[in-house]
């Protein structure tokens, strides 16, 4: 016996695939008597309803122009998967190149974490698929929201901790990543207003590091500098910091404290690391939320931001502590 699908459904109905996917999937935009045109079809034919998955999501990757699906990639992947599946959505991922794949049929709505500032702009010709943008600009315009993290409290923090550990000589490294990043930007930004604020700013300094300028190097500028701490900014920039410091035959916190972004390797690095989170569940919560209110055609919407976490561990040590004094972790 033929099994029955949407197509079948839609014929039966007199209506369109797009339609029935979006009256089966609870999206807006389905008139009152198409949609139970749809159902009393769908129940002739013995087609069940419950057997679909509520909701599918379209999770659109970076950019193929991003070298590598790095820690900061797969810890968005794996908090949206764990969502999904405890809402009971299917999880559609696809490059943000085949964005022009997708359709209503496929999707109910999207997040994308490719974080260069184009899928906001690109996506909204796709009118009724709900888009939220995660650590990326959003398009109020066309109802493009982002969830994002609150870069100056997380820089803020780490600043703060060190100056709390007498080092006012700090360095920001930073993967030199394609113009456009967003989180590169106010990342910097927050650096330099922030040192401002305590009044140490002319004796931080900001380096970026690349292919051209590899981190061992960018790393030796600072220390040139007198840099007592440094703070690596990116959930992939640890290994080549730490890296670029043993080559260097610098210490980790005896010669240069170390702050980073928290990554599920960071405990268990010698020392382990202290570091900023990204709260990546909460922001993923956000972002199903959002979306959820999009789909019941909710107005008044707004971007979120989601505060970082201090991880405190022991690459930072207090300056004013003498060698035979023993380094307490709280």
């Amino acid at each position: 016996m033929k099994k029955i699908n949407i197509r079948d459904v839609a014929k039966e109905a007199g209506t369109s695939i797009s339609s029935v996917s979006r009256c089966l999937n609870d999206v807006p935009g389905v008139a009152a008597v198409v949609r139970r045109r749809i159902l009393a079809a769908a129940h002739r034919l013995g087609y069940d309803v419950r057997s679909r998955k509520q909701h599918v999501v379209a999770l659109i990757l970076p950019t193929i122009q991003i070298p590598e699906i790095g820690l900061y990639c797969t810890a968005v992947i794996d908090s949206v998967r764990k969502k999904a599946a405890e809402k009971g959505y299917g999880c559609l991922m696809i490059s943000q190149e085949d964005i022009a794949l997708l359709s209503e049929a496929q999707i109910s709505c999207a997040i994308s974490f490719d974080y260069l500032g184009d899928v906001s702009h690109r996506f909204p010709n796709m009118k009724n698929i709900p888009l939220v943008c995660f650590n990326d600009i959003g398009n109020h315009l066309e109802q493009v929201y982002t969830v994002h993290s609150n870069e100056e409290k997380g820089i803020r923090m780490a600043v703060e901790y060190l100056l709390q550990h007498h080092h006012t000589r700090i360095g920001l490294l930073s993967v030199q990543e394609t113009p456009g990043n967003l989180c590169t930007h106010l990342r910097c930004k927050a650096f330099w207003d922030i040192t401002e604020s305590l009044g140490i700013r002319n004796s931080c300094a900001v380096h970026f590091f690349s292919n051209e300028l590899p981190a061992q190097e960018a790393v030796g500028l600072l220390l040139k500098k007198k840099c007592t701490a440094l703070i690596a900014m990116g959930e992939n920039s640890a290994p080549a910091v730490i890296y670029g410091l043993s080559l260097l035959g610098k210490r980790i916190p005896e010669d240069v404290s170390l702050i980073t972004h928290e990554t599920q390797y960071s405990r268990f690095y010698v020392p382990r690391l202290t570091t900023i989170a990204q709260d990546f569940p909460a922001m993923v919560e956000a972002s199903f939320d959002l979306l959820e209110k999009m789909m019941r055609g909710e107005k008044d919407l707004s971007d979120r931001e989601i505060d970082y976490k201090l991880i405190v561990r022991e690459s930072v040590r207090d300056l004013f502590q003498t060698e035979s004094e023993p380094l307490i972790v709280p």
